[in-house]
């Protein structure tokens, strides 16, 4: 489905915004 897709790509996105932040403190 294309909903699980997008939603795939948004945790993969949001995951590397995670971990920028906690490298960055």
């Amino acid at each position: 489905r294309l909903s699980i897709l997008v939603h795939d790509t948004w945790s993969m996105s949001s995951r590397k915004v995670l971990v920028r932040r906690m490298s960055g403190k």
